[in-house]
C-alpha cells in the first residue's frame, strides 16, 4: 500500500499563493487516491516553478529526487520520467473534467518539457434572465388593516387548449430535426424556420479511438511477447504464427553456461514500451467507457479477431498475429536473419517512394520505422489497430503518432466518411532511435483502404 501524499513544506509566501493551493487540492483529490509517485513529480515541479528555480526542472533531476533513481543515471536507457509525465497529464486533465470543474485555476504540463503551466479556468456563461422595467411592484412599507372585498362569484378559468397545440406544433419539428442530423451524422443540415441548422463533428483527432473504443463492443490490448523474441534471437529463426501457436517454440537455447536447459519462450515477458502504450490506452476518456481488456499475445484466440475490437502492439517478430492482416496490406516489416537488416517493404511503391526502407546495424543515422494502420477484423463486424516498429523506438513513434492524433486526423481527413469515422489507412514513419527512445517522427507513404 502506498503512503499518504506528503506535499513539499512550502515556505510563507509560497503557502499563501492561490496556484499552490490549487496543488493541495489536486494533490488531496479522490483522482490522484493512491497516486502517490504522481502526486510527488506534480508538487515537485509546481514548487520549483512558483519559487522561481524553473531552470532545475528537467528529466535528470524529476528522476533523482523524484523517483528515487541514483545520480546520474541515464535517461536515455530509463524513460520513467517521460511515462509518469504522460500519466500525470491524464490525471490531470480527469480532475479539471470532473472533481476540479469547480476550480478558478488550472495547471498543465506541457508536452515536450516538465514545467507547469497555470491558467485561468474557462469562464462558463450562465444565462442571465431579468425582469422588464415596471415589471416589480414596490413594495409598501405599512400594513394595511383594510379587508378587500370578495366578489360572491367564481369566474371559471378557460382551458388554454391553444397553449398545448402551439407547444407541440414546435416541439415536433424539432424532435424530426435533432433525430435527423443525429441520424445522417456530422456535416448533415437541414433548413428549421429559416434557420440552417448542422451537424457539428466531433474532434477529429480522437474519432480513432471512438471507432475503436465502443459501447457494447469489447476491445483487446495485445502486447508482444518477448519471450518469442528472445527464443528468435538465440535460435536465429523466425517463428510464423502457425508455429507460434502448435507450441514448438517452447524450448529456447542455453544463454550461458550456468543456464540450464530451459523454457524462456514460455515466460510472459513484454517490453517497457509496450507496456507504456497499453498503459496509456486504458486511460484514454472513450477507453474508460467502454469494455477494454489487456491480453497477453499467448493467450489470445483465433475467434478473438473475429468479433472484438483489437489493438496489436509490436511488429510480428514479438506479435504474429500481425502475420494475419499483411494479406491486406501494403507495407510489412520483416527482420532478416541472415543480413541482420530489418526491412520496411513498400509492395506498390508510388512515385518518390521507395520500394524498401532498410534498417541496417550500422546506420550512423540511427533510423528506425512504425506503422500505424487500421483494417477491419476478420468478420468486418469491428477493427483492428496495428501498431508496429522497427524496434522499440520505432513502436514508441507509431503509439506517439496515434496518441497525437492531430497529424493523423488532418492526413485522413479528405477521407474522412460523411458520419465523420475514419477510413481504414496505413501510415509508415521513420524515427531517429536516441538512447531507445524516439524523439519525432515524419511520415513516409500513406495508404487509404477502401470498405
Amino acid at each position: 500500500m502506498e503512503s499518504p501524499v506528503r506535499l513539499l513544506e512550502p515556505e510563507a509566501p509560497l503557502a499563501d499563493d492561490p496556484r499552490w493551493r490549487l496543488i493541495e487540492h489536486v494533490v488531496a483529490s479522490q483522482t490522484f487516491a493512491k497516486t502517490t509517485r504522481l502526486s510527488q513529480f506534480l508538487s515537485y515541479v509546481c514548487e520549483r516553478t512558483l519559487t522561481g528555480r524553473a531552470d532545475e526542472i528537467n528529466e535528470q533531476n524529476i528522476g533523482e529526487h523524484v523517483f528515487d533513481r541514483s545520480p546520474g543515471y541515464d535517461p536515455g536507457q530509463d524513460n520513467i520520467v517521460r511515462v509518469q509525465a504522460s500519466r500525470l497529464r491524464q490525471r490531470l486533465e480527469a480532475y479539471f473534467n470532473e472533481e476540479g470543474t469547480g476550480e478558478e485555476l488550472r495547471v498543465i504540463i506541457p508536452k515536450g518539457c516538465y514545467v507547469p503551466r497555470f491558467e485561468a479556468a474557462p469562464v462558463q456563461q450562465v444565462p442571465v434572465y431579468a425582469e422588464r422595467p415596471g415589471s416589480i411592484e414596490p413594495v409598501s412599507n405599512t400594513v394595511s388593516t383594510e379587508t378587500e372585498s370578495v366578489p360572491n362569484t367564481v369566474v371559471a378559468a378557460r382551458p388554454r387548449w391553444w397553449l398545448y397545440v402551439l407547444i407541440l406544433c414546435i416541439l415536433c419539428p424539432t424532435l424530426w430535426v435533432l433525430t435527423y442530423l443525429r441520424y445522417e451524422g456530422p456535416g448533415a443540415s437541414v433548413s428549421f424556420f429559416g434557420l440552417q441548422l448542422v451537424a457539428v463533428p466531433e474532434a477529429p483527432d480522437r474519432q480513432l479511438w471512438k471507432e475503436l473504443f465502443q459501447k457494447g463492443q469489447t476491445t483487446l490490448i495485445v502486447p508482444g511477447d518477448s519471450g518469442l523474441v528472445l527464443y528468435e534471437g538465440q535460435s536465429s529463426k523466425s517463428v510464423n504464427l502457425s508455429q507460434y501457436l502448435s507450441g514448438e517454440v517452447q524450448t529456447v537455447p542455453v544463454i550461458n553456461p550456468i543456464d540450464s536447459a530451459t523454457s524462456k519462450a514460455a515466460y510472459r515477458y513484454t517490453s517497457i514500451v509496450d507496456l507504456q502504450v497499453a498503459s496509456q490506452l486504458v486511460m484514454l476518456p472513450e477507453a474508460m467507457k467502454a469494455h477494454a481488456q489487456i491480453r497477453y499475445s499467448r493467450d489470445l484466440k483465433l475467434d478473438d479477431l473475429k468479433g472484438n475490437n483489437i489493438i496489436l502492439i509490436g511488429a510480428k517478430e514479438a506479435n504474429p498475429w500481425v502475420e494475419l492482416f499483411e494479406q491486406h496490406m501494403n507495407f510489412t516489416f520483416n527482420d532478416d536473419r541472415d543480413t541482420y537488416n530489418f526491412v520496411a517493404t513498400n509492395k506498390s511503391p508510388q512515385p518518390g517512394e521507395l520500394t524498401e526502407y532498410i534498417m541496417a546495424p550500422g546506420d550512423r543515422a540511427h533510423r528506425a520505422y512504425a506503422l500505424v494502420a487500421l483494417l477491419p477484423n476478420l468478420n468486418r463486424t469491428g477493427n483492428v489497430l496495428i501498431v508496429e516498429g522497427s524496434t522499440m523506438a520505432g513502436t514508441e513513434a507509431a503509439s506517439d503518432f496515434a496518441f497525437e492524433g492531430k497529424r493523423l486526423a488532418t492526413l485522413l481527413q479528405p477521407y474522412t466518411r460523411r458520419k465523420g469515422e475514419p477510413p481504414y489507412f496505413e501510415v509508415l514513419l521513420q524515427t531517429t532511435s536516441i538512447g531507445g527512445g524516439a524523439p519525432e517522427s515524419k511520415v513516409l507513404a500513406y495508404r487509404i483502404h477502401q470498405d
